[in-house]
């Protein structure tokens, strides 16, 4: 799914059209979970998370096959990081990520975000769906960004049919 080909970006390049309005079937999704420290959701530790998660992916010689970095804002002063890698890490929470999941990309200015939210909710009404779990994901990284980058932000979330939660919920 990605490539490094510019020579500008340490990011690999990011195609949206894999991503943009999609649904995908994970199934025994191998991923590794971290805690990051917020405040008020502005991440605090978050690069010495993310070095040490590259840090033990290199040393075990693991990957991370589709670049993802899911986050997911769990309070104010937390937020779980999920990576997806092709084997288990020692040291490390493994989880299982299974069900269906859907996918929106949006690139513009970050101060959109709760405007965003709401479509992503609309979007997924309108598909029959309600989220269990949301997450997002960056595909580029800071340094990107200022070198010209777009800034695109990925929402992923575990959907459950809609009338599959409201049986649930009666």
């Amino acid at each position: 799914m990605f490539e490094r080909v510019s020579t500008l970006s340490c990011c690999p390049d990011f195609n949206p059209d894999l991503w943009d309005d999609r649904f995908f079937i994970w199934e025994n999704k191998n991923v590794i979970v971290e805690s990051v420290c917020t405040f008020f959701y502005l991440p605090m530790n978050l690069n010495r998370v993310l070095k040490r998660i590259h840090v033990l992916l290199e040393r075990n010689h693991i990957k991370n096959p589709d670049n993802l970095y899911l986050r997911e804002y769990v309070s104010f002063w937390r937020m779980n990081i999920y990576v997806p890698v092709d084997n288990s890490v020692p040291c490390m929470e493994n989880r299982s990520m299974c069900g269906r999941f859907y996918g929106k990309v949006f690139r513009e200015d970050i101060q959109h975000k709760v405007k965003w939210l709401e479509y992503f909710r609309n979007r997924l009404k309108e598909e029959g769906y309600i989220s269990k779990q949301l997450y997002r994901w960056y595909p580029k990284c800071t340094k990107c960004i200022r070198k010209g980058e777009i800034n695109y932000v990925v929402y992923l979330a575990q959907v459950l049919p809609a009338d599959m939660y409201h049986s649930i919920g009666s």
